[in-house]
């Protein structure tokens, strides 16, 4: 992705593998009435693994702001090859997907929420030719961490 401007549609993501580094760039949308902050992410092991601490999130270099009711976009990028993480995401984009947590909470920092997007391959989306794969994103999941669990 060196070099290259991305645009990725709502409901997809993009991958690329290169020079030993995953990078991940996935669509997000704010439904909400407020603004939404990214804060982290996280690569469990399958789609089916309980949420890790949060002291496991690999924080973002930037947080990233989501406007009330608007779309947005959340970065990754794995620099290690020895990493579980790389494992995970190099197994999962040559199989059958993969998931990331995603950590994100209001504009003062509270009311911090994870949610579990998982990466599947499926159609490229508008644009592409009908024979190109690319990658569709859905959301699986959510923790609320700072308030009652919705689910007890």
């Amino acid at each position: 992705m060196e070099g290259k401007w991305l645009v990725v549609q709502g409901g997809h993501a993009a991958l690329e593998i290169a020079d030993n580094t995953v990078y991940l760039v996935m669509s997000v949308r704010n439904a909400g009435t407020g603004v939404a902050i990214l804060h982290g992410w996280h690569l469990p092991p399958d789609a089916r693994a309980p949420l890790a601490p949060v002291e496991e999130f690999h924080r973002l270099t930037r947080d990233i702001y989501v406007p009330s009711n608007d779309a947005g976009f959340c970065q990754v990028a794995i620099r290690d090859p020895e990493s579980a993480d790389y494992r995970n995401a190099t197994k999962g984009a040559a199989g059958d997907g993969f998931t990331v947590d995603v950590l994100y909470g209001d504009a003062e920092g509270s009311q911090r929420v994870v949610s579990r997007f998982y990466i599947t391959p499926g159609p490229a989306g508008l644009g592409h030719d009908e024979d190109d794969t690319g990658w569709l994103l859905m959301v699986s999941r959510h923790w609320n961490l700072d308030l009652p669990a919705p689910r007890g």
